[in-house]
């Protein structure tokens, strides 16, 4: 039998165009409290790494979330689960690769990602600790990483669906203002540790 995550996966796969995702029925309830505190996996030392799959897996209904491209543009993590039963894209910055920041490979990946949820009308949850883009050294700049990156802050700002933004730690620079179109259903959330550099007339 095949388990939730790759159901999942199969009902999207054969969702067609134009429709909403349907939403299933699930056991996990809504208001399940975690052995794990989740405030807790965040280091108070603001160097140190943590794992962002574990806080997605706490957040999002058990044992749904279906990465894709984990072996690619390593600092951002792309994938589908279900959030209180509905269909959701998932965004995060995983710090254990570039400390998160934005690569050319991240950049791509995270065009195609957000251009595939917008396309099959699948809103994003995106759990933000984006210190900005990786453009120090020669390295960087050959590989076109303010060119791809602008793509990708494209895809965003062109997206039609809901989106919610969870600034788990850092947000700065271009890459970390780039979350999401204002013009549509656009939620930023911040965790206890999240920090970062917004507009005037965002802040306020």
């Amino acid at each position: 039998m095949l388990s939730s995550k790759y159901r999942l996966f199969f009902c999207l796969c054969l969702q067609v165009f134009g429709e909403i995702p349907p939403r299933k029925e699930n056991d996990d309830p809504e208001g399940r409290k975690e052995e794990k505190n989740l405030k807790s996996l965040i280091p108070k030392d603001r160097k140190a790494p943590y794992e962002v799959r574990e806080i997605i897996d706490l957040v999002l209904d058990k044992e749904s979330f279906f990465e894709i491209g984990g072996g690619y543009g390593k600092s951002l993590v792309t994938g589908f689960a279900r959030l209180s039963g509905y269909p959701v894209g998932i965004l995060g910055n995983d710090c254990n690769y570039d400390g998160g920041a934005v690569t050319a490979k991240a950049s791509e990946k995270m065009t195609r990602f957000v251009d595939v949820c917008d396309t099959f009308n699948i809103p994003v949850v995106n759990f933000l600790d984006n210190p900005g883009f990786f453009k120090f050294g020669l390295q960087a700049e050959e590989s076109g990483v303010i060119r791809h990156g602008v793509r990708a802050l494209y895809s965003v700002w062109q997206a039609s669906v809901p989106w919610v933004s969870i600034i788990i730690r850092r947000v700065f620079g271009g890459a970390g203002g780039g979350h999401g179109n204002s013009d549509q259903l656009n939620l930023p959330y911040a965790w206890p540790s999240g920090t970062g550099v917004h507009c005037q007339s965002k802040a306020v």
